[in-house]
């Protein structure tokens, strides 16, 4: 599971950082096997609030959305699918093909759900 905000920072980092045809990959392979919640304004809301609120912890606003999406849903770091593994799993992918073993998810509980 994951949020529209992931897919476009996703889609902009594997078109930046791999090709074209990968992020063709992205969308033809990936993304139809994901649940994507779309972010509304109040989930916004939230997150923004949280991102203003701890603007030196150096966060991103996606990641906040992500964080505010998994306590919306009753998550916490140690639950086993947590929204931000698969897009974290895509940001380790420097330069090794989308569909390579390289791109692994990370350990749970390596995020700051500050």
């Amino acid at each position: 599971m994951t949020h529209s905000y992931v897919l476009v920072e996703t889609s902009a980092l594997v078109h930046r950082r791999l090709s074209a045809s990968a992020v063709r990959d992205l969308f033809d392979a990936f993304i139809p096997a994901m649940t994507v919640m779309f972010v509304d304004a109040a989930l916004q809301a939230r997150a923004a609030a949280a991102h203003l609120a701890g603007l030196r912890r150096r966060v991103s606003f996606v990641d906040r959305v992500s964080f505010q999406q998994i306590r919306d849903m009753g998550l916490d770091e140690h639950s086993p699918s947590i929204a931000t593994s698969r897009a974290r799993a895509l940001y380790s992918c420097r330069s090794e093909p989308i569909r390579s073993s390289a791109c692994t998810p990370p350990s749970h509980g390596a995020h700051d759900f500050g």
